[in-house]
């Protein structure tokens, strides 16, 4: 049932949304302090900035992770139910330190919101880019190499037309997909296999329903398309069969296999590629059943999916090529397939190092399943429709690309790709619904009850674009000591102008609450990022999500220092704070006066930071070197303020490492306008010769052009200069009122 058909099911009644239910996520404000989007723009949101707010706990062997996202407005699901300025979204996570897994977690939803791993989708691989329609067709297959390069073969929306299309994986995680090109005008079913070197091996059936023969095409990808070696329409007839299947090794050992005519037998053969033809070998019947998939690595490990004959019953085989690359031996011997689900439309791939990613439907088809080395299945995704999945990795870098049908009413049939990527630790994949941004375990439409089992109006999430929290967080604590954190400490008014508007706080009842946990009191509770910002840094992004965003949702998220900058602070219908002067200082009447621990500051790419485990001045010393192969080696933090017309002083403790007797250090400001081309900056820097005793060096300015951020850097071997090691403890960033 799709969400049109659900809606027309459901009572006036029923369509009223819930508000979200989420420990210390959404809190009664104290106050009448609020703020409001002045410009209507600013409801879409900023999702370059976006950032997930992330609270870390210890107690014991337990972590928690509390992660945070906000969006500015919160879009009606229907008839302007549920739409508010201000939106805080989230997981929380439960971490055994013994096992570094996750053994609990919960999504922010509406009534639905629990702790309950089985509602959470958990899995060893997560999403690298945006999900995309890439074309309209039917009946694809995909490979991609060790260079990045992606291939795709399918057949036209119609069927009887064959088409190529490359492609590429960015450095975003997006296949940048080229335009699709025809090279065969009657064939059906085909499959593909690609080389490091850009070779190109597609096979594909006749379009005979009841006579059909298998046909072979050799390649080399040239710019954006596939040149044939024998051109367009010239395929090479190798066998008789159908629903062939093909994989090859980077020395050019192909491994294929096929069913017979009438189908319900399957073959196997294999092939060397010689002076860019195929020379087969002979073919074997191996089992009985239908729509298998095949997959080779270089070391001539083979893996082999297929249903039953019947259908409804998915096997697998494990060998290695043998007798000189002419044979397949399996482990299990022939006819001794073993099962490992039910199901359909297995897809399998395999790299170097053993690793196999599967995919399949289920029984009934719709629901996708995706898993590493046969170990439980996680669904992504949910239809009313065959998806058809299709998978292919790289056989050394572990990022491959899944390929799925995704049909749309209006156009037909299309087709759907996203990349993926292996990793050692399990992290959790979220799918964000379309306006409310709750959050679900896989993407398609959401059906939802309430206490009373009555339905409610469903959501819908999919495979749209990608926010990689791993790569977007910051950290908040309760350091008291810290105006950076401030905000999260005590700003207890609303962050929107709307009557459900939520509140934001942080707290540690959800940690210590958790029946994992159960910690004696919140003072057990470790505040790891106050005590160690480095190990909590550590698990933030260790275990961050991954979150697909809706493709369809205009509404998307940002950080806070964005929101602020773009809204007024109010206090019932009174003015405080104009758009522009509002900031996570200014919020709370606070003048800037942040201290910073230089681990947590960025890096430029040849330049490393370690704590010492000693302390200066109540600070953690922190070892920064930089090494010499970029003349700007450097470490350096932004806070988002806008300093015009104000002054600002940067001091930093600092000594030499090792005794040196003298360091050049240089100490950096910056600020500048998001939109503004450079245009905007105040820019200023000094250089110090530091000695092997502690002393405090600062950098004062009065600043005179507006900016949305200032940004703070050390050089730890002098402005453009070489290699060079200091010690630090702390940076503090402050206003200097005159």
């Amino acid at each position: 049932m799709n969400i049109k058909q659900a809606i027309s099911s459901l009572t006036l009644a029923a369509l009223v949304v819930s508000p979200f239910s989420f420990n210390n996520l959404v809190e009664a404000a104290t106050n009448d302090q609020h703020l409001k989007i002045v410009n209507n723009s600013t409801r879409n949101g900023n999702l370059s900035s976006a950032k997930a707010y992330t609270q870390v706990l210890e107690y014991g062997d337990k972590v928690g992770i509390n992660y945070r996202f906000f969006y500015p407005y919160n879009g009606s699901i229907i008839f302007g139910q549920g739409d508010h300025e201000g939106d805080w979204e989230g997981v929380q996570l439960i971490i055994d330190k013994k096992t570094d897994k996750i053994i609990d977690a919960k999504y922010s939803q509406h009534e639905g919101s629990e702790w309950n791993l089985s509602k959470a989708s958990i899995a060893p691989y997560t999403p690298i880019g945006d999900g995309q329609q890439y074309a309209d067709g039917q009946n694809y297959s995909v490979d991609v190499n060790n260079n990045g390069q992606v291939v795709e073969v399918h057949e036209s929306e119609s069927g009887g037309e064959l088409y190529v299309k490359t492609g590429s994986i960015n450095a975003n995680g997006k296949i940048k997909w080229n335009g699709a090109h025809k090279y065969d005008n009657g064939g059906k079913n085909p499959s593909v296999a690609l080389l490091d070197d850009g070779t190109v091996i597609a096979t594909h059936q006749s379009e005979s329903s009841t006579s059909p023969n298998l046909y072979s095409y050799v390649g080399k990808i040239d710019g954006t398309t596939v040149v044939w070696n024998a051109g367009n329409n010239s395929g090479t007839k190798y066998d008789s069969g159908k629903n062939s299947y093909i994989d090859a090794t980077n020395d050019g050992v192909v491994v294929e296999t096929h069913e017979n005519r009438s189908g319900g037998e399957l073959y196997i053969r294999t092939g060397q590629i010689v002076n860019g033809a195929i020379d087969w070998n002979s073919s074997r019947k191996y089992d009985n059943g239908k729509r298998s998939s095949i997959a080779v690595n270089d070391s001539g490990t083979v893996v082999e999916t297929h249903e039953n004959k019947s259908g409804g019953t998915l096997y697998k085989y494990t060998g290695r090529i043998t007798n000189n690359g002419t044979k397949v031996t399996w482990d299990q011997g022939d006819f001794s397939g073993e099962r490992y689900d039910s199901g359909a439309n297995s897809s399998v791939t395999l790299a170097n190092d053993g690793t196999i990613i599967e995919a399949h439907e289920n029984q009934s088809k719709g629901k996708l399943y995706i898993s590493k080395n046969f170990d439980s299945p996680n669904k992504i995704s949910e239809q009313s429709y065959a998806v058809k999945p299709n998978v292919s990795i790289g056989t050394d870098t572990k990022d491959f690309v899944l390929l799925k049908t995704d049909i749309n009413t209006e156009d037909g049939q299309d087709m759907h790709s996203s990349a993926w990527t292996v990793g050692d630790i399990e992290r959790p994949i979220m799918y964000s619904a379309i306006n409310s941004h709750a959050n679900y375990n896989y993407a398609g439409d959401i059906t939802r009850d309430d206490a009373t089992g009555a339905a409610l109006l469903p959501e819908a999430t999919d495979l749209g674009p990608v926010w990689d929290i791993s790569r977007n967080f910051e950290l908040v604590s309760f350091d008291k000591n810290n105006s950076l954190y401030h905000w999260a400490q005590k700003f207890d008014g609303k962050w929107g102008n709307s009557s459900n508007s939520p509140t934001y706080s942080i707290g540690k009842g959800w940690f210590k609450n958790n029946d994992n946990v159960n910690a004696p009191s919140t003072g057990d509770v470790t505040d790891l990022t106050t005590e160690d910002y480095a190990a909590a840094a550590n698990y933030a992004e260790k275990y961050a999500p991954s979150v697909f965003l809706h493709g369809d949702d205009n509404y998307r998220p940002s950080s806070i220092d964005w929101y602020l900058n773009q809204v007024e602070l109010k206090e019932g219908s009174t003015k405080l704070l104009n758009a522009g002067e509002v900031n996570r200082w200014s919020l709370l009447g606070e003048d800037v006066n942040v201290s910073l621990s230089v681990e947590s500051f960025n890096h430029s790419n040849n330049t490393t930071s370690q704590k010492t485990g000693e302390t200066y001045d109540g600070k953690s010393v922190v070892e920064v070197s930089a090494n010499g192969l970029n003349s700007t080696d450097f470490v350096n933090q932004t806070i988002y303020i806008n300093p015009n017309g104000k002054t600002y002083s940067l001091g930093v403790w600092l000594k030499t490492s090792d005794g040196a007797p003298s360091q050049t250090v240089s100490l950096r400001m910056r600020s500048q306008g998001n939109n503004d081309g450079g245009n905007g900056d105040n820019d200023i820097y000094s250089t110090f010769d530091i000695t092997n005793e502690w002393d405090y060096y600062t950098l004062t300015y009065s600043f005179d052009k507006p900016a949305d951020w200032l940004r703070t850097t050390i050089y730890p071997a002098g402005f453009k200069s070489g290699t060079g090691t200091i010690l630090t403890a702390g940076a503090d960033i402050k206003q200097v009122i005159e």
